[in-house]
């Protein structure tokens, strides 16, 4: 069973008071340097990309993911690292020792009534929070 403590610093630094479930105009004032994602045809009709280009720790990139009903809320992150090395640094700087799936992923409690899961992929990790409504409903 997964360790469920609720956290709220689950992002780097960086990124500043960003949090999961904050609606999309609310997270461009945060963040204004976002470049919408579009796609030749909408294959993703169920959510809105955006990506920031950046600097920070082996973090070179940042892809956001809102829902597109209801108030479009952030609902994943994908952090985009230089190497597979700053990636498992931060990891575990973030969210410390993997806790689910075989001590290879992540879950835990927001604090804000929903759960995150987090894993990695190639130079990439990946936080998703389980919200309703979202690709990840729980």
């Amino acid at each position: 069973m997964a360790d469920t403590k609720a956290t709220t610093n689950y992002f780097p630094s960086v990124l500043g008071d960003l949090l999961f479930n904050l609606p999309l105009d609310e997270v461009l004032k945060r963040r204004p340097d976002l470049a919408p994602v579009n796609y030749v045809n909408d294959a993703f009709v169920f959510r809105k990309e955006f990506v920031e280009e950046l600097k920070f720790e082996g973090l070179c990139k940042v892809i956001y993911y809102f829902d597109t009903d209801n108030f479009k809320p952030l609902y994943e992150v994908i952090l985009v690292f230089e190497d597979e090395k700053s990636r498992d640094v931060q990891a575990q700087n973030l969210l410390g020792k993997p806790n689910a799936e075989s001590n290879s992923e992540w879950l835990f409690d927001s604090g804000s009534g929903y759960k995150i899961k987090a894993w990695k992929f190639e130079k990439k990790l990946v936080l998703a929070a389980l919200l309703s409504g979202t690709e990840w409903e729980p």
